[in-house]
């Protein structure tokens, strides 16, 4: 058996950034695909991880909306997203984004339809927070807003 030294295992940040991004995508596409096939509904399982990860943006209370989406902003993208735009406005916020590609869509068996719900974990984190969130689809891209309870 072969073997390499650790000290030998060295990555450059980018590099660890790119596999962090790719695992997480292929993560989440990967278990709503066996989710889908099983009969499973997505957004109960997204209800659940909202839930348990809005403690995780604790250090989110009491900042102003502008750093909560901001931190929006970079979930989306360290998931592979893209966002097109962000904008608040007297304690409104607006994400415009497309989660999934369309190429890495295409490589599993579901729709954009069918992976909605994922916006859903946004929802628990805001209500944790003391903020409102809708969603809608428009045009193909994702419309998150949030607001000041």
């Amino acid at each position: 058996m072969r073997r390499t030294d650790a000290a030998g295992l060295e990555f450059a940040p980018d590099e660890v950034a790119s596999a962090s991004l790719d695992n997480a995508l292929w993560w989440i596409l990967e278990t709503a695909g066996f989710m889908k096939e099983r009969g499973i509904d997505l957004a109960d399982w997204i209800s659940y991880v909202g839930d348990r990860h809005a403690l995780g943006w604790e250090e989110m209370r009491g900042k102003d909306l502008h750093d909560f989406a901001r931190q929006v902003c970079l979930e989306i993208v360290s998931c592979g997203g893209r966002i097109d735009s962000m904008r608040e406005d007297e304690g409104k916020a607006e994400i415009v984004s497309v989660w999934p590609a369309e190429e890495d869509l295409a490589d599993t068996h579901l729709t954009r339809d069918e992976i909605a719900p994922i916006h859903g974990i946004f929802e628990p984190i805001a209500r944790y927070l003391g903020w409102r969130y809708s969603f809608e689809v428009l045009e193909g891209r994702w419309v998150l807003r949030f607001e000041g309870s």
